[in-house]
């Protein structure tokens, strides 16, 4: 990636002068535990939940751990899980 940029999910790299760099990504290769199923139609707001949940639930449920691997702050996450109702199945 170039100096200052950010890459984002189409291998795009945008530098700060704005300018628009591809990028060769080295994907590794997906496996089954990686793969989470979003249908291509679903929202930005329901893809979040979908990513979220499965991440809560392959943590089983470790909020902190979750949320650092989200790159979010525990308490978003817990105002995220209470906006959406989402509990451990106990």
């Amino acid at each position: 990636m170039g100096r200052g940029g950010s890459a984002g999910p189409t291998g795009i790299s945008v530098g700060l002068d704005g300018a628009a760099r591809p990028e060769r990504l080295a994907a590794a290769p997906a496996t089954d535990r990686d793969a989470i199923a979003i249908p291509v139609d679903a929202t930005l707001a329901e893809a979040e939940r979908i990513l979220v949940s499965t991440r809560l639930e392959r943590r089983g449920w470790r909020r902190g751990e979750t949320a650092q691997a989200l790159g979010i702050a525990p308490k978003t996450l817990y105002d995220k899980c209470r906006a959406w109702g989402l509990t451990p199945d106990e």
